[in-house]
């Protein structure tokens, strides 16, 4: 009987060791479809400048505030008013760019005349003109590279673009009120 009992328990055993390691090494818990996906996102870009210090592909977004001005100075067509400065500065451009200007783009450019109308201010008959630092008007309404937007050279990899922004009477005297008008821009390297 104790043999018996013993070759049962040594049949048992073995057996338990046997499905054991065949359980190990057939996993029988896998099933054949995928459990799920794996996303991977990034981006390449065309050039690694900053913007007015933004890390290169962050927007940038300037304000500009024009003085208040007499409506006495924008009383006929054509007059200007309130010249106000600034800039767009690029830095860390990649060695192999030699230059640099600024194409602007928007739903606020006039395509007649290539200035900004006065978007959601109440002012009548004033526009927003663009200039170059010497004064030569950028023309909003043309394609990059015919609206005169002065092209700078990189030193170092680093350029400021200056402009200046002002108010133009258009079609008749200008009316008071608020003048708030918008435009995109985008640096264009060489």
């Amino acid at each position: 009987m104790n043999k018996l009992l013993l070759a049962s328990a040594l049949a048992v055993a073995f057996g338990a060791a046997a499905f054991t390691a065949s359980a190990a090494t057939n996993n029988p818990v896998s099933n054949n479809g995928t459990d799920g996906t794996i996303q991977i996102n990034g981006t390449v870009i065309a050039q690694t400048c900053k913007v007015d210090g933004k890390s290169a592909g962050s927007a940038d977004a300037k304000t500009v505030t024009l003085p208040d001005v007499l409506t006495s100075q924008l009383a006929s067509p054509g007059q200007t008013a309130g010249d106000t400065p600034f800039s767009i500065a690029v830095t860390g451009c990649d060695a192999a760019l030699s230059s640099v200007h600024t194409y602007f783009t928007g739903t606020h450019i006039n395509t007649t005349n290539g200035r900004l109308d006065n978007a959601t201010g109440t002012a009548t008959n004033v526009q927003v003109q663009l200039l170059n630092n010497d004064n030569s008007v950028i023309s909003l309404n043309g394609a990059d590279g015919s609206q005169s937007s002065e092209t700078v050279n990189l030193t170092s990899g680093n350029a400021t673009l200056d402009y200046k922004a002002r108010y133009y009477a258009n079609g008749a005297a200008a009316g008071a009120g608020s003048v708030a008008t918008s435009v995109a821009f985008t640096m264009v390297y060489q």
